[in-house]
């Protein structure tokens, strides 16, 4: 058997194992029950949170998400998650909290700053909202909705001539 022909069955059969170590992963995570340890575990962590928040159960998709979140605190998407969960529970200084780490890991999602701006302007922190609502124009100058809630922000305020000039 020459050199490549070997080397191409070494090849296949890496392929075939690749495939099947997938398989078997997705089948695992499908079917077995969470073992918090590891970052597959906490991917199944956050599936179910997700789905538990989905179902409009948000109570119940915390512990998920707080589980998910001990595999890596500055997750972007985690932190998003449990801002939104907070918020719809009305607990708005934890969805402070979480939206502020959102932002601090990926700063130019313009979801997650729009999701803090909200926040902030429901604290009546108007000044950290418009913070975020104008770093939101900055980074997608075709952002229509940004000037529109500066303006809302300054209209609540008394300033509707400051609003105006977005």
């Amino acid at each position: 058997m020459s050199r490549r022909v070997k080397s191409m069955k070494i090849q296949n059969f890496c392929r075939l194992a690749g495939w099947a170590l997938s398989i078997l992963g997705i089948w695992g995570a499908l079917f077995a029950q969470p073992v918090w340890g590891n970052d597959q575990d906490a991917g199944i962590a956050y599936i179910r949170g997700k789905e538990l928040v989905l179902k409009g159960d948000y109570e119940k998709a915390i512990p998920f998400l707080e589980k998910a979140l001990q595999s890596d605190p500055k997750s972007a998407i985690v932190n998003a998650q449990l801002a939104e969960v907070h918020l719809r529970l009305r607990n708005v200084e934890k969805a402070e909290e979480f939206g502020k780490r959102a932002v601090d890991s990926d700063p130019e999602n313009l979801e997650y700053r729009n999701t803090l701006a909200g926040i902030y302007a429901s604290l009546k922190k108007y000044d950290e909202a418009r913070d975020h609502y104008k770093k939101m124009m900055e980074l997608d100058p075709s952002n229509s909705k940004a000037p529109l809630l500066i303006g809302i922000i300054e209209a609540e305020r008394g300033r509707l001539s400051e609003g105006l000039k977005f």
